[in-house]
């Protein structure tokens, strides 16, 4: 066979094969937020290697810092993206369906459920870990702060921030339902999210 040839199947190989997401999209944002929760919760509770060795997560959309009943399209997908990160790494996953609007229970921390409150009882959260978290945005950047805890006592076991540039798929996205893209709220710390580069804060 000619190198040329098997140069050329080559890069067509590498074409089909599945790609990691690209810098500064969602997709990489998610996994790189997960990977960090992942270790961090890891040397809490004792989780081995990569794999979530079978923890329940109970997975809510992150809220509007600015009005925690509210969640944009945005915040939704991205709980869709750590669900299935946290998905591969061996966590049994239970989604709480629900409208825009999202319960916040101030006497109980950072829980986040739905407005169905049957939905999430005792005997459902008991033993489980709970993934929440809030975002604020300005023109250039929407900050995503994401809290892994204790179902059942609350406790804070990992928490990890990063941000999102802002392009026009994003803006899209972060229309919350109140007629106009949620802009409002500057970050306390503006990143720009690049994986290698990244720093926690």
């Amino acid at each position: 066979m000619k190198p040329l040839t098997i140069v050329a199947m080559a890069a067509l190989a590498a074409l089909l094969c599945a790609a990691p997401a690209r810098a500064g999209t969602l997709p990489a944002l998610a996994q790189a937020l997960a990977d960090d929760l992942h270790f961090q919760v890891g040397e809490q509770i004792g989780l081995s290697g990569e794999v979530g060795q079978g923890y329940r997560l109970i997975v809510t959309t992150p809220v509007n810092l600015n009005s925690l009943e509210i969640a944009s399209p945005l915040a939704r997908q991205l709980a869709e993206e750590l669900a299935t990160n946290f998905s591969k790494a061996g966590y049994v996953i239970q989604e709480i369906r629900r409208g825009n609007t999202i319960l916040f229970r101030p006497d109980q921390g950072e829980l986040l459920l739905t407005r169905r409150v049957g939905l999430v009882n005792d005997r459902n959260i008991r033993g489980a870990l709970i993934l929440a978290g809030t975002y604020v945005a300005t023109s250039r950047h929407v900050r995503f702060t994401i809290k892994l805890m204790d179902a059942g006592s609350n406790d804070v076991l990992a928490m990890s921030s990063l941000s999102l540039p802002v392009d026009p798929e994003a803006m899209e996205l972060m229309d919350d339902g109140s007629g106009s893209p949620d802009l409002s709220v500057a970050p306390s710390v503006r990143t720009t999210f690049n994986p290698g580069s990244w720093t926690l804060r």
